[in-house]
């Protein structure tokens, strides 16, 4: 599961992805968050907490496509609208919708 939030508007979203570590899933919901924003704010950010995923967007790693479509989705997505970026944060606010909604969902 993968989630995000936008703090002050009261806006988040859970999605259920296909991954087996940390970092595809981290990958999915930079994807999740873009697909669903980005018809509805002009402008934004995503915050990432994973260091290695957000350093491979930074870096345009595009030769880790070749085995996962999921980084060349985004870094195609940050080209066609420059107005949405990625960045590193510590303390990803959306861990916290994630674990409410895994607590009232059990699986």
């Amino acid at each position: 599961m993968v989630a995000y939030v936008i703090e002050g508007m009261g806006v988040s979203d859970v999605c259920e992805v296909q991954a087996e570590e940390t970092d595809e899933a981290e990958l999915h919901a930079i994807a999740f968050a873009m697909r669903e924003l980005k018809n509805r704010l002009d402008e934004f950010t995503i915050v990432s907490d994973n260091q290695s995923v957000v350093i491979e967007i930074e870096e345009k790693k595009r030769k880790s496509g070749e085995k996962r479509p999921i980084p060349l989705q985004i870094l195609d997505e940050l080209e066609a609208n420059p107005t949405i970026k990625v960045q590193l944060l510590e303390n990803n606010p959306a861990h916290r919708v994630l674990n409410k909604y895994l607590r009232e969902h059990p699986a």
